[in-house]
């Protein structure tokens, strides 16, 4: 478990997509788990790994500063995987396509070197993609075409696990499935609920199974919805 850097307050889901003008950052000390751990933080602070503007969506404040934040968590320790919900999502999947093709992401690659080996796989909850901010490495003339195609920002080889709610509003359902077009290796499962990770009837011990052993024939916890299985 790792902590996102940012303080938000208060709780609004208009923080994290499209309005910022009533959150601020906090200047309350709250404790962050900055090093990763066997278990959640204990801290109550709503956090974020960024923030989109309302005013054009050209900007992510704060996310170059949280890829160096991760960049140097990933230097110092070993993840087989990343679990991601909502922004966690979005950035597990970035930091999948950036560990993937390292020389396109020099901010969080320096020299063109990959601070982690690529990941063995992903799981994203209710997860979007990252696309369209003003990155300080969009003027390099080496990362111009790479930006300008369709794949760019997607984990294309790392084996990715989706898991869509239906009702979703806060990311719609079509949202999630962008991912599918380019992943090579991947399993989406959806759950009948909003914007939360499913852990009702037979989600939890599917969950378990799947870390346990990813990809393996595991039934869906949902068999009535569809269900796309490892592809």
């Amino acid at each position: 478990f790792l902590d996102a850097p940012m303080n938000m307050i208060p709780v609004d889901p208009k923080a994290y997509f499209g309005n910022i003008t009533d959150v601020r950052d906090t200047r309350k000390s709250v404790p962050m788990c900055s090093t990763p751990t066997m278990y959640p933080s204990k801290s109550d602070a709503n956090r974020a790994w960024f923030k989109i503007n309302d005013v054009g969506r050209d900007s992510l404040p704060g996310i170059e500063q949280t890829w160096v934040y991760l960049r140097d968590i990933l230097k110092q320790h070993r993840f087989d995987a990343i679990l991601g919900f909502s922004q966690g999502a979005a950035m597990a999947e970035q930091i999948s396509a950036m560990l993937e093709r390292p020389h396109l992401f020099p901010i969080f690659c320096e020299n063109g070197i990959a601070p982690h080996p690529p990941l063995d796989f992903i799981a994203c909850v209710s997860g979007f993609l990252i696309r369209g901010p003003k990155l300080s490495w969009e003027s390099d003339s080496a990362c111009k075409t790479a930006i300008a195609a369709p794949e760019f920002g997607f984990a294309m080889s790392t084996p990715a696990l989706y898991v869509v709610g239906q009702t979703d509003i806060v990311v719609p359902p079509e949202r999630s499935h962008i991912f599918v077009q380019h992943s090579k290796f991947h399993r989406v499962e959806e759950h009948h609920g909003g914007h939360f990770i499913p852990l009702k009837s037979k989600w939890p011990q599917f969950f378990i199974s799947f870390f346990l052993n990813p990809f393996s024939e595991i039934s869906s916890p949902t068999p009535s919805l569809s269900s796309t299985p490892s592809s």
